[in-house]
């Protein structure tokens, strides 16, 4: 996990890393996070972002799950990021938040250029419309994902990819246009 690449850091290469990801498909390696609170206290922000400088020349795209929450260490690999992608819902409480996470990312001076909003869920009975929530948050929004519960739901009780599980749902389908607009090609 990654409290224990944070403890190897300094002996981290590309043997190591790739003996130490779990590797949920070819092309797939995740680091996951740590499983308790005595684990996560461990994490230096310092070796997260030497973590992220050494897997970054292992890999095309390194992305990072920082959750909901602001911390020393999501702090401080904002600056690692090209893109800073925020992943809301059209809920007032998640409206709210991608507002906070928008004022933080100007007050530290980085470019609301490389900020991209996705909306998770997505749904036209939402409690709120795409266009209420670009005008409250002054930002278009980039990209929505279906709500396809009960795909996704069968993939993560499953702990199988939804793309592998079920490539033609409309959630895998998302993702891959996803991938193809980050990755440049199909």
């Amino acid at each position: 996990d990654l409290a224990d690449f944070s403890a190897e850091v300094d002996r981290l290469d590309s043997a190591l890393i790739d003996s130490m990801v779990h590797k949920l498909s070819d092309n797939l390696h995740l680091i996951v996070s740590p499983p308790s609170f005595d684990k996560v206290i461990h994490v230096s922000p310092d070796h997260v972002v030497r973590l992220i400088d050494t897997v970054s020349r292992d890999y095309d795209f390194v992305l990072i799950d920082v959750g909901a929450g602001v911390d020393p260490v999501s702090l401080s690999v904002l600056e690692k990021l090209d893109l800073l992608v925020v992943v809301a819902t059209l809920t007032v409480p998640s409206l709210r938040r991608t507002s906070q996470i928008l004022r933080l990312w100007e007050s530290l001076g980085y470019p609301v250029s490389k900020v991209s909003i996705s909306i998770n869920r997505f749904s036209h009975k939402a409690s709120i419309q795409i266009a209420d929530f670009e005008k409250a948050t002054g930002k278009k929004i980039s990209r929505t994902l279906p709500n396809d519960t009960v795909h996704v739901q069968e993939s993560l009780l499953k702990g199988i990819p939804s793309i592998t599980l079920d490539p033609k749902s409309e959630f895998s389908l998302a993702l891959l246009e996803w991938a193809d607009e980050l990755a440049g090609k199909p």
